[in-house]
């Protein structure tokens, strides 16, 4: 097992958050991305005939004033 693969097991939304990426919809829309996820955190080469893997970040919120 990898670290991603626990880190995934444990908490998944989690993940997403300290990426920086936004909670998916649907289950069929966080398979899509955790597809392109991966490739990304592999560095592994996309097909020629495909474009290149890109996720969009959420909007950073501001740091809480306490």
């Amino acid at each position: 097992m990898t670290a991603v693969s626990a880190i995934i097991d444990l908490d998944r939304l989690a993940l997403y958050r300290h990426l920086g990426l936004t909670r998916p919809r649907t289950t069929h829309q966080e398979r899509h991305r955790n597809a392109k996820l991966m490739l990304l955190l592999q560095n592994e080469p996309m097909d020629p005939g495909e474009p290149e893997a890109s996720l969009t970040y959420a909007r950073e919120e501001p740091p809480d004033k306490a």
